[in-house]
C-alpha cells in the first residue's frame, strides 16, 4: 500500500508540472458529424453541428471552417440574398461577408426560438411568442401583428411570401400572405394523428402547399377537404423532414433518402449515399447537399453523391474498448477500429455492425452487442458471428465463470459458455428497467433506473439489494466491482455483497461513466454548478479518495455530457457528446506499448524499479534506448539489438524517469518510476 503511494504522489508531481491546456489529441478517421440543417449560399456550404458553432466550406474546397466557434450551439442556418443567419438556444448570430465574421445579436433577440428567410426579409419568433420580421438584413426589426391568445410558436416556415406558424403543441397552423395583416387557420384534417401532431416543413410549389411529416408528404387542398397523402415513392411509414426547390423542382429528404418530385411521384436520387436516413437538404444550380447523422454529402450535376466530412470528427461515439493492442470504437456510423492505440480508426465495413452498445474483451474471447445481436469472435475482432438473439436487439453483456447475460429490450437472458444454450432470468428481475449489468465469477449485479441495484451470487438465480445508492454504471476491472451513483458517490465491492463508498466533492459531479485499472480511475459526466454547466473528467490515483481534473483541453458541446471514457496500456481515452474520441498519453504510466502499427508489442518492468529494468520486445529489431530525467537529460544510452535488455538503474535517485526507444525513425517514450 506504501509503494502505491510513493507511486500516486511522484506520478502526481510529474503531471502536475507540465503544461495541461494542450495535451489532448483528437483520434483520426472517426469522421462522420451529426447534421440536422445545411444551406447552400453563394458558393458556400453552411453547417451547424452539435459539437457547436458554424462549419463552412466552399463548394470546390476540402476543408471545413468555424469561425464562430464551438461556444454556441446554432441548430438552424438560413440566409437572405446578402446575409447569413443562425440561430440556437442561446445564441442569434449574422455574418455579411459569407461566414468569415459573425455578429452576434443581443437582448431579447439572443433567446430567439425559430428563424425563417423569404427573399430578403427575416422573420424570428421569441420565447414569448411574438414575431418579428426585418426587410434590411436585421439592422431594424418591425413586429408581425399575432393576436392569438395563449399560442406558443414551435415553427415558422417561410415559402415565397407565405408565412406559416405552427403551435407549441402541433393544433394549429396558420398562413399569411402579407406577414400579419391577416392570417387563416389551416384545417389539420387528413394531416397524422401523431401526438403531438408534427410538421417538420412546409414549401409552396406550383399552387399547392406540402407538408413534410412523420408519415410521409402531405398536400393542401382546401379547408373543406383538408390534406391529401402525396407518398407514391416514398411509403406512407417514413417521415420527411426538409423540402426545397432547386431549378423548378421540388425536392425533399427524408427516411428513404433524396427524392425529387414529378408527376405525382417520388424518384430517389441516392446512389453514393453512406445512409438513407436523411435528415436536411439544401441546393442551388446543379449543386445539391445533404446531411444525416454520418455527417454531410455533396452531388454535382447528375453525378453521384460524396460524402464531404473531410476530418469532421464529431461523431458521437456510444463505447470505447481496447485489448491486445487493438481499440475499438462505436457510433451510429458503425464500428471502427485502431490498430495503433488510437490515433488512426477505420470503419469496419460490415452491415451487422451499423449499431453496436458494447464490446467486452478477454483474453480468447470478444463480445459484441450490436443490431445483429450478440457476436462472438474467435480471432481478435477479424471475424464474428452472431450466437444468439437476431430478433433480440442489441443489449448489455456481462461476462460469469459459466454464463454469458445478455440484457436487451425483449428480455434477460443467460446463455451458457460454449454450447451457448439460453435461458430467460426470473422474470420479476426481467420485468425491471435493468440499466447496467456486471459480472464476475458466479456474482452478477444489475442496476435499475431509477430503482435499487441488485446482487446474485448464484449466477442470476435469484437477487438481493446492494449498493447505498442507486447506480447509473457499473463495470469489473482489476477483479473489483466499481458503480457510480451520479451526484454522489464512486463505490467499489471486492465480492459485490460488500460496498465501500467514497463520496463526489460537493454534489457537484453528475457521473455518467467510468474506466479502473490497477493504476488509476477515470469518471466522466457533466459537473454542475450554480454558476455553470461543464463537461466532467477526474482521475485518480488513490482508488477514488482523491480526484485531479483533467478535463482542460477537451471540447465542451452544448449538452456537456461525456458519453464514454477507457484507459489502456499508458493512454487515456474520453469522448465528449458529439465530439469524437480524445485521448492523452502523460496521465498513466504504462507496462505495454505497441509500436509500429502494433507489429512490436514493447513490456516495461518492473515498474517501478529498484535495481533492473527490463525491456522486451515481441520481435527483435534494431534500436537505441535512452534514459532521461524530466529535464530531458540523457542519463543512460543502450543498444536495442535483442528482444530482452536489462538496464541497471540502481545509481539513479529516487523518483521518475523518461525511457525513450528510438528505431527507424520513430521513438516511443515512456515513463518508470525509481524506488
Amino acid at each position: 500500500m506504501k509503494l502505491k503511494w510513493i507511486i500516486a504522489v511522484l506520478f502526481f508531481f510529474f503531471v502536475s508540472t507540465q503544461n495541461t491546456t494542450a495535451q489532448w489529441t483528437k483520434s483520426r478517421g472517426l469522421e462522420g458529424a451529426e447534421v440536422n440543417d445545411i444551406l447552400v449560399h453563394d458558393s458556400f456550404i453552411f453547417m451547424p453541428t452539435p459539437s457547436g458553432g458554424i462549419y463552412r466550406k466552399h463548394i470546390d474546397g476540402e476543408n471545413w471552417s468555424n469561425e464562430i466557434g464551438n461556444d454556441y450551439y446554432i441548430s438552424e442556418v438560413e440566409s437572405t440574398d446578402s446575409a447569413v443567419f443562425g440561430r440556437g438556444y442561446v445564441a442569434f448570430c449574422r455574418s455579411l461577408d459569407n461566414g468569415v465574421s459573425w455578429q452576434l445579436f443581443d437582448g431579447d433577440f439572443q433567446m430567439a426560438r425559430t428563424l425563417s428567410t423569404v427573399g430578403n426579409t427575416v422573420i424570428v419568433s421569441q420565447m414569448n411568442g411574438e414575431l418579428f420580421k426585418s426587410d434590411d438584413q436585421g439592422e431594424t426589426w418591425d413586429t408581425i401583428a399575432f393576436n392569438f391568445p395563449d399560442f406558443g410558436i414551435s415553427k415558422t416556415l417561410v415559402s415565397d411570401s407565405a408565412l406559416f406558424v405552427v403551435d407549441f403543441y402541433g393544433d394549429s397552423l396558420l398562413r399569411t400572405n402579407d406577414f400579419g395583416e391577416e392570417w387563416e387557420y389551416l384545417n389539420w384534417l387528413g394531416l397524422p394523428e401523431s401526438q403531438p401532431r408534427y410538421i417538420s416543413d412546409i414549401v409552396v410549389w406550383g399552387d399547392s402547399i406540402y407538408a413534410a411529416t412523420k408519415e410521409g408528404v402531405f398536400v393542401f387542398l382546401n379547408n373543406e377537404t383538408g390534406w391529401q397523402a402525396r407518398n407514391s415513392g416514398i411509403g406512407e411509414a417514413n417521415e420527411v423532414f426538409d423540402f426545397e426547390v432547386i431549378n423548378d423542382t421540388l425536392f425533399c429528404a427524408g427516411d428513404v433518402g433524396f427524392l425529387y418530385f414529378e408527376d405525382n411521384i417520388w424518384t430517389a436520387e441516392n446512389d453514393g449515399l453512406e445512409t438513407l436516413n436523411l435528415t436536411c437538404l439544401s441546393g442551388e444550380g446543379d449543386l445539391k447537399v445533404c446531411g444525416s447523422d454520418f455527417g454531410p454529402s455533396q452531388k454535382n450535376a447528375d453525378g453521384q453523391w460524396e460524402q464531404i466530412n473531410y476530418n469532421l470528427n464529431h461523431l458521437d461515439i456510444y463505447f470505447i474498448a481496447a485489448h491486445n493492442g487493438i481499440v475499438w470504437a462505436s457510433a451510429d456510423k458503425g464500428l471502427f477500429r485502431s490498430d495503433d492505440l488510437g490515433n488512426e480508426f477505420e470503419l469496419m465495413e460490415f452491415d451487422e455492425f451499423s449499431s453496436c452498445r458494447q464490446m467486452v474483451c478477454t483474453d480468447s474471447l470478444y463480445y459484441l452487442s450490436s443490431n445483429n445481436g450478440l457476436m462472438v469472435s474467435e480471432d481478435f475482432g477479424e471475424s464474428w458471428s452472431t450466437v444468439f438473439g437476431e430478433d433480440k436487439h442489441y443489449g448489455d453483456i456481462a461476462i460469469g465463470d459459466d454464463y454469458i447475460f445478455f440484457n436487451t429490450s425483449m428480455g434477460f437472458y443467460r446463455i451458457e459458455h460454449v454450447t451457448y444454450n439460453c435461458d430467460t432470468l426470473p422474470s420479476w428481475m426481467a420485468d425491471k428497467n435493468v440499466w447496467e449489468i456486471a459480472a464476475k465469477g458466479n456474482v452478477l449485479i444489475s442496476t435499475v433506473y431509477n430503482d435499487d441495484s441488485y446482487v446474485s451470487t448464484d449466477q442470476g438465480l435469484t437477487f438481493t439489494s446492494c449498493l447505498s445508492s442507486p447506480a447509473y454504471e457499473i463495470i469489473v476491472d482489476n477483479n473489483t466491482f466499481y458503480a457510480i451513483s451520479p451526484y454522489y458517490s464512486l463505490q467499489k465491492s471486492e465480492d459485490g455483497i460488500n460496498w465501500q463508498e467514497f463520496p463526489f466533492p460537493d454534489n457537484e459531479w453528475s457521473g455518467s461513466v467510468l474506466a479502473a485499472n490497477q493504476e488509476a480511475i477515470v469518471v466522466g459526466g457533466s459537473l454542475l454548478s450554480y454558476t455553470y454547466y461543464d463537461i466532467l473528467a477526474v482521475i485518480s490515483y488513490d482508488g477514488g479518495n482523491s480526484w485531479r481534473d483533467i478535463s482542460d483541453g477537451l471540447p465542451v458541446p452544448y449538452w456537456p455530457i461525456t458519453n464514454a471514457v477507457e484507459l489502456f496500456d499508458y493512454k487515456v481515452f474520453v469522448s465528449p457528446a458529439n465530439n469524437g474520441l480524445w485521448f492523452r498519453e502523460d496521465l498513466l504510466l504504462g507496462s505495454e506499448e505497441y509500436y509500429s502499427g502494433g507489429e512490436q508489442k514493447i513490456t516495461l518492468f518492473p515498474n517501478p524499479v529498484i535495481n533492473t529494468l527490463i525491456v522486451e520486445v515481441s520481435n527483435e529489431f534494431a534500436g537505441q534506448i535512452f534514459v532521461l530525467n524530466l529535464q530531458g537529460t540523457v542519463l543512460q544510452q543502450a543498444k536495442l539489438n535483442s528482444a530482452h535488455v536489462e538496464l541497471n538503474v540502481e545509481d539513479l535517485s529516487t523518483g521518475v524517469y523518461l525511457l525513450q526507444i528510438v528505431s527507424q525513425g520513430k521513438n516511443i517514450t515512456k515513463l518508470f518510476v525509481k524506488q
